[in-house]
């Protein structure tokens, strides 16, 4: 029994001195829908995973998380079917390596609206990297006050579409339908940038063939193509 508890506070204390930060998400979305957020690290790829309900253009706040600010992390956002854009699922993710303050995309690709990370130091700790313990309570109160820093990451996002919703995915990948992070916008923008998000990926090949096709050739063909049940996978960042 006394090998059993020396062993349970040995863990007790490594799990506090490693993590020593804590992160919380702020979403926002353009249409209610479910969604995933998963947090995976080097040795621990399903370190969080925790499904969600986003509201119609509703800021959502979840957390606090408790994080190693010395490891690396990829934060991941899966959003389930969005009938409106023709999208049976969007895929969102970015390697992080955490600092104190906030870290947010310039611009985003619907549906998502607003993403922003906040990574804080645990009340016990302080530091740049969350990393030195406070002997004394009342030495951390000034040294935790929230960092002002901003941090501008882009997130990647991987679309698996509906064939059968061709127009309105053609729609939705026009460059006006591109939108501010809402969460940029609520911030001070002392270090704002220009940068845009690219296009690194291009249309499925039945989309740039369907372009190039009068409808008088379309009702000729008929739908058979587009009635198959497979998805197309593609990216943007």
């Amino acid at each position: 029994m006394q090998f059993l508890t020396a062993f349970l506070l040995t863990a007790v204390l490594v799990y506090q001195t490693t993590a020593s930060g804590v992160l919380t998400f702020h979403l926002k979305s353009a249409h209610a829908q479910k969604a995933t957020i998963i947090l995976s690290s080097e040795n621990e790829p399903t370190y969080l995973v925790l499904p969600i309900i986003l509201q119609k253009e509703s800021e959502m706040k979840f957390g606090e998380f408790v994080v190693d600010f010395r490891s690396n992390y990829t934060a991941t956002i899966i959003i389930d079917e969005t009938s409106a854009l023709g999208v049976n699922s969007s895929i969102y993710h970015a390697q992080i390596s955490p600092v104190r303050g906030t870290i947010a995309p310039q611009k985003l690709n619907l549906p998502l609206t607003g993403i922003r990370l906040d990574f804080e130091c645990d009340q016990d700790w302080h530091g740049a990297k969350c990393d030195a313990f406070c002997e004394v309570s009342s030495n951390c109160t000034a040294a935790n006050e929230k960092s002002q820093s901003e941090v501008d990451l882009e997130f990647a996002v991987d679309y698996t579409v509906n064939p059968q919703k061709l127009e309105k995915i053609v729609e939705m990948l026009k460059k006006e339908n591109e939108v501010e992070n809402w969460f940029k916008s609520q911030l001070p923008r002392h270090r704002e940038t220009d940068e845009k998000i690219n296009v690194i990926g291009s249309l499925p090949p039945f989309a740039a063939d369907k372009e190039q096709k009068t409808r008088s050739e379309e009702e000729e063909e008929g739908s058979a193509e587009l009635m198959e049940d497979t998805n197309t996978t593609f990216r943007l960042v």
